[in-house]
């Protein structure tokens, strides 16, 4: 077989695979197959990632990072549909690309921070109480997300992306972030000029450690996803660890309001129980049987984010 046979053998395998284990795409699932076993899966997948690697490394980092920095981006319902039509719309650039934002009411700025593969009416829940209780609330899609510009993107571009939204607004008093959002929101202490307010939900403390691990989970030859996310980290002149909550926490001198569930699946309450300890004023809520997504509808989250800042 030519290696151009074998290139193009590869690419196919390569994104059967990969979009498999990213998106769980209905259309690559077999059932009854021996790939939905994960015990086979994974070594297929380190096997078939290792051997692309190998004969074309440039074409198999395009096909890992469409697979593994396409974000899923959630449904949006009729509900969400009825409130963000009753938002101001405007737009934010940032790294030459279009952020869609929301904003409703008027008075103190709260800004709504969505996690990975979400968006931001995802924090539906709070909008409503926080305008009837005398806030502006501000949210948007990240880049790459929901009705925002980008095929691809990656943790850098969500610290960006908030960034970008802070600094149009003219900074805001208050910030209520949810899971990866929230490890980018902690970005914003060297902005915390005013001593705002945070509100972090469910968020991610070791960055470093969670990126990898999802990698390790998916199966990957851990060398070639190393070499993307350096590749990644080049191309910001920073690293994972620049940007962890874990590495500059410890700057925020404001009062943090943490809330994280003991059910969490996704981000293990000891991130939540880490990054209070590391934090100068945090309070940690726990909360049980919500998981990582339906603490956002609670009721509890809700009231004690209102009175949290009434504070």
């Amino acid at each position: 077989m030519r290696k151009r046979d074998l290139i193009f053998c590869f690419h196919i395998i390569g994104i059967c695979l990969y979009w498999k284990e990213k998106a769980g795409l209905r259309r690559f699932q077999l059932k009854n197959n021996v790939m939905t076993n994960n015990k086979i899966r994974k070594p297929v997948i380190s096997i078939v990632s290792r051997l692309m690697w190998f004969v074309a490394p440039s074409m198999t980092a395009k096909i890992i990072k469409k697979a593994f920095f396409s974000s899923r981006n959630m449904r949006v319902d009729d509900s969400h549909q009825t409130l963000l039509a009753k938002a101001e719309r405007f737009e934010v650039m940032a790294l030459g690309k279009t952020i869609q934002c929301w904003k409703w009411g008027s008075g103190p700025s709260v800004l709504l921070v969505h996690g990975w593969g979400m968006r931001g009416i995802k924090l539906a829940p709070l909008i409503n109480p926080l305008v009837e209780s005398g806030y502006s609330v501000i949210a948007y899609d990240s880049l790459a997300h929901g009705e925002s510009e980008g095929d691809t993107t990656n943790f850098f571009e969500l610290v960006e992306s908030v960034s970008a939204v802070f600094d149009h607004i003219g900074e805001a008093d208050f910030v209520i972030a949810h899971s990866m959002g929230a490890a980018a929101a902690v970005n914003l202490r060297s902005k915390n000029g005013k001593k705002m307010k945070f509100v972090l939900i469910a968020p991610i403390y070791d960055l470093h450690r969670v990126i990898y691990a999802f990698g390790e989970a998916s199966g990957l030859h851990m060398p070639v996803y190393e070499n993307i996310i350096h590749d990644v980290e080049n191309n910001f002149g920073k690293t994972l660890n620049d940007v962890s909550p874990m590495t500059i926490a410890g700057d925020i001198k404001a009062p943090v309001l943490i809330f994280h569930d003991e059910d969490d699946m996704t981000v293990p309450v000891k991130h939540g129980e880490a990054l209070a300890e590391k934090l100068e004023d945090a309070r940690l809520v726990k909360t049980s049987g919500l998981g990582h997504n339906r603490i956002l509808k609670s009721k509890e989250l809700v009231e004690r984010v209102i009175e949290f800042l009434d504070e």
